[in-house]
């Protein structure tokens, strides 16, 4: 069974967590779930979307097709580059977020996340 059924069976309360579970299903509800949108116009054909949690920025992306990425903060790409859990993220954020793109790959912008951290919680 896929962690996305283990979260929705065990939010019903009809499982539980393993031990090696239980970090990782922690871990994605106290950081990607339950996200607000918010999208932000760039341009005439650009815009992004940005996720927040608790006025922290989690993670944007750009809605034109031509950037294939999705930039995350610090805490989380940590996590998946120490546990290597990439591919479990990508099904998280397309399940929970609908984002059914393609991302070709998860970067960390430190200083341009803090920036936008600035312009979106003003």
């Amino acid at each position: 069974m896929n962690i996305i059924r283990k979260i929705k069976i065990n939010s019903l309360g009809m499982y539980e967590f393993n031990d090696s579970e239980k970090e990782l299903c922690e871990f994605i509800r106290e950081n990607i779930l339950n996200l607000k949108p918010i999208v932000k116009y760039d341009g005439e054909n650009d815009s992004r979307v940005v996720y927040y949690k608790e006025k922290n920025l989690i993670f944007y992306y750009y809605t034109n097709g031509i950037n294939n990425s999705i930039y995350i903060n610090e805490k989380i790409y940590k996590y998946i580059c120490i546990e290597n859990k990439r591919d479990i993220i990508k099904e998280i954020l397309k399940y929970f977020y609908n984002i059914d793109r393609l991302f070709v790959d998860i970067i960390y912008e430190g200083d341009s996340l803090d920036y936008l951290n600035d312009i979106y919680l003003k």
